[in-house]
């Protein structure tokens, strides 16, 4: 939202403008032109936008129909995170500690010798 004080352009290609008063949709800015002259602009505020975004590169700016694209791939991203820790707890969940069969200490000819003097 722009406030009275905020450094605007209109429509992007305007001067740059300072808003000194604001009523419904109306703003009244005051500019500074070539020749040092201050002139005052009544714009509806729907048409102006904040000096800092009219400087940046308009490749940057999202597209008016690409807002819901890029809402979407956000969407996907979270949802692929929770099937990913999903995922990884169901693994855990289906891990089961393996027992061994072998008699912890001794080597498997201690074993046999073992079996044939029991036997």
């Amino acid at each position: 939202m722009m406030n009275v004080g905020a450094m605007v352009r209109a429509r992007n290609t305007g001067p740059m403008m300072r808003i000194t008063d604001r009523f419904r949709d109306m703003a009244r800015c005051v500019f500074v032109d070539s020749h040092g002259r201050m002139h005052q602009r009544f714009e509806y505020v729907y048409d102006l936008s904040p000096f800092w975004l009219a400087l940046t590169p308009r490749s940057l700016w999202p597209e008016a129909g690409d807002l819901d694209q890029v809402e979407l791939e956000r969407e996907q991203a979270a949802i692929a995170a929770e099937r990913a820790v999903a995922k990884k707890t169901a693994k855990k969940a289906a891990r089961k500690p393996r027992i061994s069969r072998r008699i912890k200490g001794r080597t498997s000819s201690a074993n046999a010798a073992a079996v044939a003097v029991g036997s």
